[in-house]
């Protein structure tokens, strides 16, 4: 099987040839042959072939490159790809964007512009003649792709892979801002300065820049000379950066680049990590318990309780309590848990440390949970809440927008008290009670801190972690939000 460099090495082949062939018709004065033909193209014929190839790689389907593909394998006598395989289909892809690239240099060179990589090398006006030594072979040149053409094979190898949907389109938009920025450029001409250009950039501009109404359809530099411009967070900054880190460094992997431009970037933040979001006073637990009680209509809505108190009561992320089916509880050791896993297709974790059993606090046993999860059997249903619909965000979407109307309107205008609140709320609750911390880890989905730990340390039993998550506790008055889990069942 040919591996990806090998494909791109046939690609690339195919433009030097082309680009040499190109340039040799140009002295061809036969008006009839086809070296006329070719470099006689009308503007407007070249210009369709460009975008017919551009769509074809952002389709994904190069099928107009089939018969040049044919003759190229036969060319290098490769008769071990079958037609229609995937390893076909790839190089398929491969020589579609290099034959773009020979388009977009040839149009170049209508222009009198000879300054494209492969021309320079071609006429390097620093080399001087040999006087007594042989010269040295002459090296081929690959033309380099541009940024966008290698983001559109990233983005369908991660696609294909590992990213959700969420993940993808957070993708999409880091990198389609990067080349906003910076501009779309060959692919080796980028630098580390290029970079920090676009750090600079990005320390400057809005956040949500796409959907807020005053900065949608504006270009960059138009939004940066606007008044009153409240920058993006840090963290929201550092979190593109990576994105854009990890694409260069996926472009670096592939022999795209040398060495990825997009080292060290990340810009320092003021806060520790677990400061980013802060948890809630018993004041505005309190406040929060007693609001969704009253608004929940928890018989219609019991996921508005249950999850809130699961959350609490666990610190387990929203995704995972939204996801969860009727067979993730389970009995493990004489101990009630919630299954954290990603064995139905619906469901996924954010790492294998994600994958755990935590068990059911006491206090959620205590308002019914047993009862309404036999009432949710009844009903012939798979999940623990069947109201919750999928969502490119996961299953607590919906419940998290209606619980941030309630935060906002009647606990607290702090925008970085939200729903995840709860789990740092959780996670220092255990802290305080000065549970060992590999038993948190565990609880929670961390990774243990310690190579050693992490690496070879067997999972707790049950019972150590039940132990350990009776600490948490909440002296709060919890009378409304009881009799509402009543209602669920």
């Amino acid at each position: 099987m040919l591996s990806d460099k090998q494909m791109r090495c046939l690609a690339s082949g195919l433009v030097r040839e082309g680009l040499k062939m190109f340039e040799s018709w140009r002295f061809d004065k036969a008006p009839d042959s086809e070296a006329a033909a070719m470099v006689s193209l009308s503007p407007d014929t070249f210009e369709i072939m460009q975008r017919e190839l551009r769509d074809d790689i952002a389709a994904d389907r190069c099928y107009r490159i089939f018969p040049a593909l044919d003759i190229l394998l036969a060319r290098q006598s490769i008769i071990q790809i079958a037609k229609g395989s995937n390893e076909y289909n790839a190089l398929a892809r491969h020589l579609a964007i290099a034959l773009l690239q020979m388009l977009d240099v040839e149009e170049e060179r209508r222009k009198g512009n000879y300054t494209n990589p492969f021309d320079k090398s071609r006429y390097d006006i620093t080399d001087t003649p040999a006087t007594n030594k042989t010269a040295p072979p002459e090296q081929p040149t690959v033309a380099s792709p541009l940024i966008s053409e290698i983001i559109a094979a990233y983005i369908e190898e991660k696609k294909t892979d590992s990213w959700d949907a969420k993940t993808q389109q957070q993708n999409q938009y880091s990198l389609s801002l990067m080349v906003e920025i910076i501009g779309d450029h060959l692919v080796s001409s980028v630098t580390h300065q290029h970079m920090l250009n676009l750090r600079d950039t990005l320390k400057h501009l809005p956040a949500n820049r796409n959907k807020a109404s005053h900065y949608r359809g504006k270009s960059i530099d138009t939004v940066l000379r606007l008044k009153n411009i409240k920058p993006m967070a840090v963290t929201t900054v550092n979190n593109i950066l990576a994105r854009i880190a990890s694409f260069w460094h996926w472009a670096e992997i592939h022999e795209y680049v040398e060495k990825s431009p997009a080292r060290h970037l990340s810009l320092p933040t003021s806060k520790r990590a677990d400061e980013e979001r802060s948890t809630y006073t018993l004041d505005e637990i309190q406040r929060l318990l007693d609001a969704v009680a009253e608004q929940a209509h928890s018989s219609a809505h019991p996921e508005r309780v249950w999850i809130l108190l699961i959350a609490m009561f666990s610190g387990m992320r929203p995704n995972e309590i939204g996801q969860l089916y009727l067979d993730d509880v389970v009995t493990e050791g004489g101990v009630r848990c919630f299954r954290v896993n990603d064995t139905h297709p619906d469901q996924k974790v954010k790492n294998k440390r994600a994958r755990r059993l935590v068990p059911i606090h006491p206090i959620l046993l205590e308002f019914g949970f047993e009862r309404y999860l036999k009432s949710v059997s009844r009903n012939r249903t798979e999940r623990l809440f069947p109201k919750l619909k999928s969502h490119r965000d996961g299953y607590h979407a919906y419940f998290g927008r209606w619980l941030q109307d309630v935060n906002r309107d009647c606990v607290t205008k702090d925008r970085t008290k939200t729903f995840y609140s709860l789990r740092h709320n959780a996670i220092t609750a255990l802290k305080q009670a000065e549970v060992d911390y590999t038993v948190i880890a565990e609880i929670v989905g961390h990774t243990v801190p310690g190579e050693t730990m992490g690496r070879y340390g067997k999972a707790q039993k049950p019972q150590v972690l039940l132990d350990a998550l009776k600490k948490i506790a909440y002296p709060v008055d919890m009378t409304k939000i009881r009799e509402a889990a009543n209602q669920t069942f």
